[in-house]
């Protein structure tokens, strides 16, 4: 409302409380941004663990195969010729299941080590805007002086200067 004498009402102080209120306002919205970003990357997280977690099983059983073929072999390196009865030896066996294990179980490990390398907490729309927010304050509260800069006098270089006569 624009009264007789041209003000609208308004006093620097309720247009700077306002303007503090609605960034105040946007902070806060961000942070709720942000936390929902957290929440979506711990999401993400306990998938990959998930994965690095689950690959333990298979590359445990695969070395503990693995290890019971290299025992296997050596047993049968010292058996006599032409003792053997089956067509493949049972340390061949071990060996084959062994290194089944340890490829899936390297396999999964691998996709869940990718997933959590790709994690980035920091990389959220939301922060970036935050710090975008806090640069942008900043710049108005401590550069954003205008009456300095329209201020020829404002530069000590400026200043006129009389030679002293003693």
């Amino acid at each position: 409302m624009v009264s007789s004498n041209g003000s609208n009402g308004y006093t620097a102080t309720t247009l700077v409380s306002g303007i503090l209120g609605d960034f105040q306002e946007l902070i806060q919205q961000q942070f709720a941004l942000i936390r929902a970003e957290c929440a979506a990357d711990l999401q993400k997280t306990k998938q990959a663990g998930l994965l690095v977690g689950l690959s333990m099983l298979p590359l445990g059983c695969g070395t503990m195969l693995l290890a019971f073929m290299l025992a296997h072999l050596l047993h049968w390196s010292t058996l006599p010729a032409g003792s053997e009865t089956a067509g493949l030896p049972l340390w061949g066996s071990y060996g084959i299941v062994g290194s089944l294990l340890v490829i899936a179980g390297g396999v999964l490990f691998l996709v869940g080590w990718r997933k959590l390398q790709s994690l980035n907490p920091l990389a959220g729309e939301s922060v970036q805007a935050l710090e975008e927010n806090v640069h942008w304050l900043k710049a108005r509260v401590s550069g954003g002086n205008r009456l300095q800069e329209a201020n020829p006098w404002s530069k000590r270089s400026e200043f006129p200067t009389a030679p002293i006569n003693d």
